[in-house]
C-alpha cells in the first residue's frame, strides 16, 4: 500500500507556529492511499519483441469463489495465482486504485 502526496500542493515541513498548525491539520484531508491493482509483465529479451502478460487484482464481489485474489491473464488462459508470484516477477507497468 502506497501513501501518496495529499494533493494540497504544499511541503509538509514548513516552520509554522504551534497555533496555526493545529488549525491547518484539522483542516487537511487524509493522506490518499493507493492499492496495487494490475501489473504488466514483459516476457523476452526486447521490447520490440516477446509477450506481454497481466496479473490483475480480482475483487470479491466480482468472484467471490475465487480462492487467489490474483489472476495472471495472456492471450490463451487467465488462471489464479498466489500474490508470491506477482511480487516475485519484473513489472513493466504498474497500475494503482485509489482507496476510499
Amino acid at each position: 500500500e502506497y501513501m501518496g502526496d495529499d494533493g494540497d500542493g504544499d511541503d509538509d515541513d514548513d516552520d509554522e507556529s504551534a497555533e496555526s498548525n493545529t488549525d491547518s491539520e484539522a483542516r487537511k484531508p487524509p493522506p490518499l492511499r493507493y492499492k496495487l491493482a494490475s501489473m504488466v509483465r514483459h516476457h523476452g529479451v526486447h521490447a520490440t519483441g516477446g509477450h506481454y502478460t497481466t496479473y490483475r487484482v480480482l475483487r470479491p464481489w466480482v468472484h467471490p469463489s475465487a480462492l487467489e485474489p490474483w489472476v495472471h491473464a495472456s492471450d490463451r488462459a487467465v488462471e489464479p495465482v498466489a500474490a508470491d508470484e506477482v511480487f516475485a516477477a519484473e513489472a513493466s507497468v504498474l497500475f494503482y486504485h485509489r482507496c476510499a
